[in-house]
């Protein structure tokens, strides 16, 4: 699971579904790296200890810790409520990410440069 921008990204208000945005609870082998999540409820980040969570960009979820690279803070993505989801100007998402398991290209089919690259699913920087 390799830059990918999750906004508002609740299925279910059910109790029982404890975690928002990216989860990969019950699973094991998977690379959770150069997300950007903004969960707008507040729900719990879930983790399991067999999985790989780095260079993550975490907006409004709580975070039980923070692994090596990831950052907890304000996505400041273009609009997102429009379907823009694009980091603007000053998002921690800008150069931030690295091109470790990263697609060449991003969603929109932009090239990804070599070095630090953009957390999420769109390419920003050059």
């Amino acid at each position: 699971m390799v830059n990918n921008t999750a906004w508002n990204n609740m299925l279910s208000s059910s109790t029982y579904i404890q975690s928002g945005e990216i989860d990969a609870l019950d699973s094991s082998d998977v690379n959770v790296i150069n997300n950007v999540a903004v969960n707008l409820v507040g729900k719990d980040v879930t983790y399991d200890d067999g999985n790989h969570y780095d260079y993550n960009l975490w907006d409004g979820a709580r975070v039980p810790f923070k692994w090596g690279h990831d950052i907890a803070g304000k996505a400041n993505l273009t609009d997102p409520g429009g379907g823009n989801f694009a980091p603007r100007a000053g998002s921690p998402a800008l150069r931030s990410g690295t091109n470790v398991l990263a697609p060449a290209d991003d969603f929109l089919g932009n090239s990804r440069p070599a070095g630090a690259i953009d957390r999420g699913a769109i390419q920003v920087s050059q």
